[in-house]
């Protein structure tokens, strides 16, 4: 389940591009184009998708 406050590590994953926090799926591109898919692997730590926020075990990006 996402947040709806961000977290310390939003603004990292906003700077590198992504839709979405890929530790706590708050989503950080509301009210703005979508960014493309950023090819990088998941760190053991992370829980969402940074593209679409979905869970990282259930997407299919």
């Amino acid at each position: 389940m996402t947040t709806n406050q961000p977290c310390e590590h939003c603004e990292s994953y906003k700077m590198q591009g992504h839709n979405y926090c890929r530790m706590c799926g708050f989503y950080l591109t509301k009210g703005f184009v979508k960014n493309v898919r950023i090819a990088v692997t998941f760190n053991s730590s992370e829980k969402f998708c940074g593209y679409c926020g979905s869970k990282k075990n259930e997407c299919s990006c």
